[in-house]
Parts: structure tokens; C-alpha cells; sequence
């Protein structure tokens, strides 16, 4: 399941969510509302193998 960031339409809290659909409502963990939008979430990087010990 995909993390998605979302920010509630009706009072402006910026949230993140796991979302099996992507046409699933997502309702504001603060005030309840569905009027949330999906905002372009930042992509993660990682720079080296995490694998190998760093010396």
C-alpha cells in the first residue's frame, strides 16, 4: 500500500496516509472532514548500499 500526503481542505492539518485505492475517501485524523487533497509527496532517497557497514 502506497503512503500518500494529504492536507484537510476544512482545517488545513498536513497528514500522511496508507491508502489501498487511490479513489478511496481519506477522512482528517483532526477534524473528521473527507474534503482532503493528495498533495505530491517528496521522493525518498538513499544514498550507498545499506547492506554493507560503512568503515
Amino acid at each position: 500500500m502506497p503512503l500518500f500526503d494529504y492536507v484537510c481542505q476544512d482545517c488545513g492539518h498536513r497528514f500522511e496516509s496508507l491508502v489501498r485505492n487511490t479513489e478511496e475517501k481519506v477522512e482528517c485524523p483532526v477534524c473528521k472532514s473527507e474534503k482532503t487533497e493528495r498533495q505530491i509527496g517528496r521522493p525518498s532517497v538513499q544514498m550507498g548500499n545499506p547492506y554493507i557497514p560503512k568503515i
